[in-house]
């Protein structure tokens, strides 16, 4: 399941659960979160608390920095961060929802006020209609067979409020708004591109209105991601299921030393999005597989192959040709790196080149003989340059020629490849 965390929200979807005092908030809120988690969203939650609030119980070192006269005191651990500062009077939800921007929706149980969608519980056993006035609610959840004017849920079937929850708020934040004119802002940003032969403002608003799939954010998914995000790519995806390790920083530099243990799609999301807030990110935190690559790559434009591995590039190879989606390939080890792009039915597939995986044996990987990060930088960078091209029809692509680089004597060496009739991939297009 993608993690989903689109628009680069500063502030998060904000959804108030109201209702009488025991009239079940609390149990609804617990089954909307794991619900909400279960379809790959980020929930974070407030608890509206009328009482004197301390960090730790009294006697703990936390209670003793507090009582002290500490402003603000941290509680780290391992698992979690805790935080609490002294305020001179009670926040709003504003300031609360701010310290909350890595979350998709903030569920508040118990706070009224505010211009933020409410749903309230009603509960047979408390109360037999809303307190609220229905102008102020956007749903309701009961157990009574109530009839209004706005939807009403079960309060057995919590689904179907996640689905509202989603479909009403979530969903709507998703899907991106077509660029049709830039702003003064963007003018000013993408101004280098915009002066380009044959990019103009047209060519750059194609790209704000693109989507690219970046599969692997290592060593070559970190410059390509870095430079298509910068170019003004309007969706990125970015799929790895690996996390931050020491040994990656190397060469992978979407990444920094306190990234160290975070997932890398997460860790590279929060680079990309300060670079350029303009883009669109989806996260998936999982290898692509014969099971879900379909799905993934169908919402995307083109895909950029920055995996280590042949049986990753044979899928993505396969499921491009099928979709007819452009595929950048690209590979490095050692001091060497190869770029080709596979347009299908235009030219060779990665298949026609590379028909059978060499043996086991034979396979070496960067940790058995090492890669100069400057490498897997190069290549990432032309295959974010072929994605581009591509992407504005613009410049002769690297189809039915492979590039190879070889960093220890600087040059590069340009083959022709003609396409297979017999390749099980691409052998049956026209």
């Amino acid at each position: 399941m993608p993690l989903k965390y689109w628009n680069n929200r500063i502030s998060p979807i904000v959804v108030s659960l109201v209702g009488c005092s025991n009239s079940g908030k609390t149990t609804l809120l617990e089954k909307l979160i794991q619900s909400l988690k279960d379809k790959g969203y980020r929930v974070g939650t407030v608890k509206h608390h009328r009482g004197a609030f301390e960090l730790d119980i009294p006697g703990k070192d936390t209670w003793r920095h507090a009582q002290a006269g500490a402003d603000v005191v941290a509680l780290a651990t391992p698992g979690g961060l805790g935080i609490i500062r002294k305020l001179q009077q009670e926040p709003s939800l504003k300031d609360i929802t701010d310290y909350m921007s890595g979350v998709d929706i903030v569920l508040v149980e118990g706070i009224k006020k505010g211009s933020q969608p409410k749903i309230e519980v009603v509960r047979s056993d408390i109360s037999s209609a809303p307190v609220c006035s229905l102008e102020d609610l956007t749903a309701v959840v009961t157990d009574l067979p109530l009839t209004l004017d706005i939807p009403v849920f079960d309060l057995n079937k919590i689904e179907q409020v996640a689905d509202f929850i989603e479909d009403r708020f979530l969903k709507q934040e998703m899907i991106p708004k077509p660029v049709e004119r830039l702003t003064a802002e963007q003018l000013k940003r993408y101004h280098r591109n915009i002066k380009l032969p044959g990019v103009g403002q047209e060519g750059q608003i194609k790209l704000l209105n693109s989507s690219v799939l970046v599969v692997g954010a290592g060593g070559l998914g970190s410059p390509v991601s870095l430079y298509l995000a910068a170019a003004g790519i309007g969706r990125l995806g970015l799929a790895d299921e690996d996390s931050v390790d020491l040994s990656n920083l190397q060469r992978q530099i979407v990444h920094a030393t306190g990234d160290i243990g975070r997932s890398k799609v997460e860790s590279a999301r929060d680079k990309l999005t300060a670079i350029n807030p303009d883009v669109q990110i989806e996260i998936y935190h999982q290898r692509i597989t014969a099971d879900n690559v379909d799905q993934i790559l169908n919402s995307y434009d083109l895909v950029v192959d920055a995996t280590d591995n042949l049986e990753s590039r044979y899928l993505l190879n396969k499921a491009c040709i099928e979709a007819k989606k452009p595929f950048i390939y690209g590979g490095v080890l050692s001091m060497v790196g190869q770029v080709m792009t596979i347009l299908p039915g235009q030219g060779p597939c990665f298949r026609c080149i590379f028909r059978e995986g060499p043996s086991e044996k034979a396979v070496k990987s960067t940790a058995d003989v090492g890669i100069l990060g400057a490498v897997a930088g190069t290549i990432g960078c032309l295959q974010s340059m072929e994605a581009i091209k591509c992407l504005l029809n613009r410049g002769n692509l690297l189809v039915g020629r492979i590039l190879t680089m070889d960093g220890l004597s600087m040059s590069f060496q340009e083959v022709e490849i003609c396409r297979d009739p017999e390749c099980p991939d691409c052998g049956h297009l026209k």
